[in-house]
């Protein structure tokens, strides 16, 4: 089997997917300490923090903690763009009213740059030889063939007359490792391999 890195998991299916492009944002992390109000269940309260949508913020899990007054409160962290500022956040969770008694900010980290890695989903056709008779073992070849930064899908055997079958085979690539025809091409290196088409 041919080999170009490790091998990664199999998905279900690989649907067809926007391609988006690499770029990077700066962005920055910012805890809170959120004091939950009376008698209100803390669980609840983390819960109504962390459903408060704000463009370019995505919140963290939460915890749990003592104050001095041996009271829980909350400490929640998020991850924003670097032109959100926090104190703005702060006063949207001061808006939960009958959830927050009191919100103060723990830290608010310098920027660092996040990247989005482009994705792209492929989908081969696969021909087998035709003095190989069991298709599910080429199908597990096709899926064998590691290449960096491939994750196949199932795969699937597609009757094509009494005698021959096809196979079509997805994959989705990440950080634009590889290219349709480089895949394509190592693919066709496989002994129980006739010829490879790229459908999508």
């Amino acid at each position: 089997n041919s080999s170009m890195g490790g091998r990664m998991v199999a998905v279900d299916k690989v649907e067809k997917m926007e391609v988006s492009k690499l770029k990077g944002e700066k962005i920055k992390t910012i805890k809170f300490c959120v004091k939950p109000k009376g008698t209100v269940d803390g669980d609840d309260v983390l819960e109504e923090c962390k459903e408060i949508e704000i463009d370019g913020v995505t919140w963290g899990s939460g915890n749990f903690t003592q104050s001095v007054d041996k009271k829980s409160v909350i400490e929640l962290e998020c991850t924003v763009r670097d032109d959100l500022e926090a104190e703005d956040i702060k006063g949207e969770i001061e808006k939960l009213t009958d959830f927050v008694e009191r919100v103060e900010i723990l830290r608010n980290e310098k920027c660092k740059t996040s990247f989005v890695l482009e994705k792209v989903a492929f989908t081969f056709e696969v021909k087998p030889r035709d003095n190989v008779s069991n298709k599910e073992e080429v199908l597990e070849d096709c899926k064998d063939v590691d290449i960096k930064g491939v994750i196949w899908d199932k795969g699937e055997i597609i009757p094509v007359s009494d005698c021959k079958s096809k196979i079509q085979l997805g994959c989705i690539v990440e950080d634009c490792n590889s290219d349709a025809e480089a895949i394509r091409k190592k693919l066709e290196e496989l002994d129980s391999v006739e010829d490879v088409k790229i459908i999508q």
